[in-house]
């Protein structure tokens, strides 16, 4: 393995080969890959322009990373790979994207933050199987009507692009999208957040103690504030994520106000060297837990979670309403969460829950409140469904309801779902 030009590891147990900053995928990795199994191959980061021809060599190839690589279009190859399940080149150079160029199988794109890039080819229609898009930062100026076809969407993101015009309609009539994201673009550009009702607090006032957790836009910092306060301390990244900029997370945080079921906004930083802010966070007790894991490459778009894990009804319904009124409250605000998932609830052993992580939260429209809200709505339906398959209990009649409240929100006519107002009042009732 060391004779490979720029090997990084191999990892056996993931079948995951790793090379690091590469100019050319060299044949000793097609050699490797047919005595080793390479099911993800990570060749991120280098000077890579092409692909070799052979490529479809790799048998058990079904992930490739091709992210901050020179790809100045998607290598036609990929479509020789019909196996391939996964394909990355986020931050490339990419200005052509020709027809035809991905293979059916694919179900998870990752094209991030290649602005050069601005137009999708009408053959992504062929695309039947595609699940998670991830396209924030590209240059496109609409998003083609094509895409309809491609049914088993569930995330798609058009954020930070070149958007000219509203959405085409069909976004908010697609009966599995879930997780969606449009904000920066021509017709919604960041606008100014008060923040004038937060106080603020200097970075001289504040210690930072240990990472509690990071996301592609945000690290949260246990910290202490005049030397015995225990907060906790929001940090930006600023630069564009696969979501979007976190610039949103800030704001949403700020715009969402006080409520019981997601975290409180403290006070601003707002005397850092480069001009950014930070928040100061109340500081979420030990004793809260996420609820499960963020999705797997082999699950995409589910939550992933140990065997072992059971909940009881009780647990599961106070569990929803605490979401759902958390729901209510944001969506009464105008901001869209858009990454409604268990990894993102933070729950205790006393059925109390948090929603929290914003990173991916936008405001929108008033007007166009029902639709946007919907979409929401289905993420809060495949949340009931997750909980509800690791959920014992003998309540049969109560489950039942519960069963049909999923069933609702998860109805392909997208206009019966119900809104979290009334989604909060059924459970309520319950």
């Amino acid at each position: 393995m060391t004779d490979i030009p720029f090997f990084h590891s191999y990892d056996k147990f993931q079948w995951k080969l790793t090379l690091r900053w590469a100019d050319q995928l060299p044949r000793e990795v097609i050699d490797f890959a047919r005595e080793h199994k390479v099911s993800i191959l990570d060749a991120s980061f280098g000077d890579m322009k092409n692909l070799p021809d052979n490529l479809w060599d790799m048998s058990d190839l079904e992930t490739l990373y091709l992210s901050n690589q020179w790809f100045e279009s998607l290598p036609g190859v990929l479509n020789d790979i019909r196996w391939l399940l996964t394909v990355a080149l986020k931050s490339c150079k990419l200005s052509k994207w020709d027809e035809n160029s991905l293979p059916v199988s694919l179900r998870w794109l990752i094209l991030t933050n290649n602005p050069n890039l601005k137009r999708i080819p009408k053959s992504i229609r062929n695309l039947k199987h595609l699940r998670k898009v991830a396209m924030a930062g590209l240059g496109v100026e609409y998003i083609p009507d094509e895409m309809w076809e491609c049914e088993s969407i569930e995330l798609l993101r058009f954020s930070a692009c070149n958007l000219t015009h509203w959405v085409p309609f069909w976004i908010f009539n697609h009966s599995n999208l879930t997780w969606y994201g449009d904000n920066w673009n021509r017709f919604n550009l960041y606008s100014d957040i008060d923040s004038s009702h937060l106080f603020d607090v200097s970075i001289n006032d504040i210690q930072l103690l240990h990472l509690i957790s990071e996301s592609p836009s945000s690290q949260v910092h246990k910290a202490k504030l005049n030397s015995w306060e225990l907060v906790a301390v929001k940090l930006f990244k600023w630069e564009l994520t696969s979501d979007w900029y976190p610039l949103d997370d800030m704001n949403s945080s700020i715009k969402s106000g006080t409520h019981d079921n997601l975290i409180k906004i403290l006070w601003k930083i707002s005397d850092l060297p480069d001009g950014k802010q930070w928040l100061v966070l109340s500081l979420v007790s030990d004793e809260y837990k996420k609820l499960w894991n963020p999705p797997s490459a082999k699950s995409c778009t589910r939550d992933t979670f140990e065997d072992w894990t059971i909940f009881s009804f009780d647990y599961v319904l106070n569990v929803l309403k605490d979401v759902s009124s958390a729901c209510l409250h944001l969506h009464s605000r105008w901001i869209m969460h858009w990454d409604i998932y268990a990894h993102n609830i933070l729950s205790n052993s006393r059925w109390n829950s948090i929603l929290w992580d914003l990173g991916a939260a936008s405001f929108y429209d008033p007007a166009e409140s029902n639709r946007r809200e919907l979409i929401d709505v289905r993420a809060f339906g495949i949340l009931i469904d997750d909980l509800l398959s690791r959920c014992v209990t003998d309540n049969i009649a109560q489950h039942i309801k519960l069963r049909s409240l999923q069933t609702n929100c998860l109805s392909k006519k997208v206009h019966e779902r119900l809104n979290f107002r009334e989604i909060n009042d059924f459970l309520n009732n319950l």
